[in-house]
């Protein structure tokens, strides 16, 4: 009688909550990509909500708002960049051009930062190697890149209204079985692409590839990555560095 009495409660307690919101009615939360193959951009896409929402409702404006892939999420800018005010990541591991843009209203626009400082391409250009595993032949590299700066060009025509930091993909040396050249001159290309597209819109152009390159011009300096592509402390305090010279303009 007693259980029954307790489900008699509950079940009024969850009718009476329907309908009910906690959180803000004015607030844009990007749906998941896919319910079936996995989707980087939707791996923080909870988290990023709930961090979205709390920066909203606070009426916070980000001073300078980073988004990216798995260098921008890995990147912890505030014991680099901290000066320089209210730093928010919106960086997701494996993430590409394509879905930075699916998820910039939810993750960029509506947050209304000073600035954004804006790195993708690198896992853009990883479909110019072949899949292995799949039997699968490499994406033409032309092609890739043009896809890639169509995406980023985009993404820059929405920033009228902000000051758009669009970053140099950095050098890599990647390991077998990859072909590290084709890559490295791949970046070369994409970087001039974001370059120009700079121009054209009035952003800020960051050049954090000639800073982190060696004297080959493609590949990454020894001591600066974990493994080739991914930023160390050493490799992040460069790329600091070098932003900080263009925040500074």
């Amino acid at each position: 009688m007693q259980l029954i009495f307790l489900c008699s409660i509950i079940y009024d307690i969850i009718e009476a909550q329907k309908g009910v919101s906690y959180c803000m009615t004015n607030f844009i939360k990007p749906d998941k990509f896919t319910d079936q193959t996995a989707i980087a951009a939707d791996e923080r896409r909870d988290h990023y909500d709930i961090c979205n929402e709390q920066i909203l409702e606070m009426e916070i404006v980000p001073d300078i708002l980073f988004v990216g892939d798995s260098i921008t999420c890995n990147w912890v800018v505030d014991l680099y960049l901290g000066k320089w005010g209210y730093l928010v990541n919106r960086g997701i591991g494996g993430d590409n051009t394509l879905y930075i843009n699916k998820r910039a209203d939810g993750d960029v626009f509506q947050l209304k930062p000073k600035r954004v400082v804006y790195m993708a391409g690198t896992n853009d250009l990883m479909a110019i190697h072949p899949d292995f595993w799949w039997n699968i032949a490499g994406r033409d590299a032309d092609e890739v890149i043009e896809n890639t700066l169509l995406n980023i060009e985009e993404f820059a025509k929405r920033c009228k209204d902000t000051a758009l930091y669009l970053c140099s993909v950095i050098p890599s040396k990647l390991p077998v079985p990859y072909d590290k050249d084709a890559y490295n001159k791949a970046i070369v290309k994409l970087n001039k692409g974001i370059e120009d597209i700079c121009k054209k819109y009035g952003a800020i152009y960051v050049d954090y590839h000639s800073h982190m390159c060696s004297s080959d011009g493609l590949t990454v300096k020894d001591g600066l990555t974990h493994e080739g592509v991914h930023p160390n402390c050493k490799g992040y305090q460069v790329m600091a560095d070098v932003l900080e010279k263009y925040l500074e303009i």
